[in-house]
C-alpha cells in the first residue's frame, strides 16, 4: 500500500479517535457540569427571593397591602418609616406601664443619659424594682414596664444583604428583572380581603449561557402566588407560571 495512503489512514483514524473521545467526553461530564452551575444559579435566586420575601413582608407592616412594582417596594423600603414599641419590664398579673418621660421621674433617672445608655438604665432599674415587688409577694404581683414608642426607617429594620433598589434584578440574568405581580383575594364569604403576590424568573435568564440542550428556556422559579396566600418557592414547567 503506498505510503502516503497509509499515513493519510493514520492521520483520519487519529482524528476520528479524538473526535470519538471528545463526544464521549461532552455526553459524560456536559450534564454534570450542566446540573452543577443550574443548582448554583438556583440557589442565588432561591435566596433572592427569600430577600423580597422580607422585603415585601415589611412593605406590607408600612402599608398594609404588597408592593405590585420594584419602584414601588425600593422606594417605601428607603424613604418610609414604621413604628416601632420597645419594652422593657416583666408581665405579672397586674402591670404598670410608663412612658419613657414617667420613667425617667419614677426612677430618679439622670436627665443627661440618652439613647441606650437610658434604656440600659431602665433595664437595670426596673429589674431591680420588680424583684423588690416579687419578694413582697401577695395573691397579685404588681410590675412596672417602659414602653417607648418611636418612628424608625423600614430600611433599618430589613435584614438583607441586597439594596432595595437591586432586588429586582435576577442573578447571572444579566440585567433582567423578576416578574412581580400583585392580586387582592376576597375570602370568607366574600368578607374578608387577602393581599398577595408573585414573583416569577424564567431559566432563560437564570440559566443564561448555559448549554440550551438541557433546559426549557420557560421554565424557571416562582415564588408566591396569585390563587392562594402563600410564600413557597417552586420550580415550574413552561406553561405552568
Amino acid at each position: 500500500m503506498n505510503k502516503i495512503v497509509v499515513f493519510s489512514l493514520k492521520i483520519l483514524l487519529t482524528l476520528l479517535i479524538i473526535f470519538l473521545g471528545y463526544r464521549l467526553y461532552d455526553e459524560i461530564f456536559s450534564p454534570w457540569q450542566f446540573e452543577k452551575a443550574k443548582n448554583h444559579r438556583y440557589e442565588a435566586v432561591r435566596s433572592r427571593m427569600d430577600e423580597i420575601v422580607k422585603a415585601q413582608n415589611k412593605f406590607k407592616d408600612v402599608t398594609g397591602t404588597y408592593a405590585g412594582s420594584w419602584d414601588s417596594l425600593a422606594y417605601v423600603l428607603i424613604h418610609d418609616s414604621i413604628m416601632e414599641v420597645r419594652s422593657i419590664g416583666a408581665t405579672a398579673d397586674t402591670v404598670v406601664v410608663l412612658g419613657v418621660r414617667e420613667a425617667i421621674k419614677f426612677f430618679d433617672i439622670p436627665q443627661d443619659l440618652q439613647g441606650e445608655d437610658l434604656f440600659n438604665e431602665f433595664t437595670v432599674r426596673v429589674k431591680a424594682y420588680n424583684e423588690q415587688l416579687r419578694q413582697q409577694g401577695g395573691d397579685e404581683i404588681l410590675s412596672y414596664k417602659i414602653e417607648d414608642t418611636s418612628y424608625v426607617p423600614a430600611i433599618a429594620q430589613l435584614h438583607i444583604r441586597t439594596a432595595p433598589d437591586s432586588l429586582k434584578y435576577i442573578p447571572y440574568g444579566s440585567g433582567d428583572t423578576f416578574i412581580l405581580e400583585k392580586k387582592v383575594l376576597t375570602v370568607g364569604l366574600g368578607r374578608v380581603q387577602v393581599p398577595v403576590y408573585k414573583v416569577v424568573a424564567y431559566n432563560e435568564s437564570i440559566l443564561r449561557g448555559l448549554d440550551e440542550r438541557y433546559y426549557e428556556p420557560k421554565g424557571g422559579i416562582r415564588l408566591g402566588s396569585l390563587e392562594e396566600a402563600t410564600t413557597d418557592i417552586q420550580e415550574f414547567e413552561p406553561g405552568e407560571e
